[in-house]
């Protein structure tokens, strides 16, 4: 399985999939014959497994980075943290087109 680096965030519903590369979707071959139940019942198995580690990561992952806080927090208190506003309204745009989620 390979994960790959999804930046400073966390996922959001239905990143997982985004992520991970499952196994035997990209060939698009079919086992037949007897020992295909088994086979995929092994990988369906595995594929469980392993989505069941990926979720518990994600939960345990705090919803707040308590070190980036700590040293924001700072800058903001001797002044040398600067908010430059095309930046954030870029991210929120960015952050918009991204969201799968329905808009109201």
């Amino acid at each position: 399985m390979l994960m790959q680096n999804t930046g400073d965030r966390p996922c959001r519903n239905g990143e997982v999939g985004k992520i991970i590369e499952l196994p035997g979707r990209s060939e698009g071959k079919k086992e037949e014959g007897p020992d295909a139940a088994v086979h995929d019942s092994v990988k369906h198995a595995q594929l469980t497994y392993d989505l069941r580690k990926i979720r518990e990561a994600v939960e345990k992952a705090p919803d707040i980075r308590e070190e980036k806080v700590a040293i924001i927090k700072k800058m903001i208190a001797s002044g040398e943290y600067s908010v430059q506003a095309r930046e954030i309204a870029d991210k929120m745009i960015q952050e918009f087109l991204l969201d799968d989620s329905p808009k109201s």
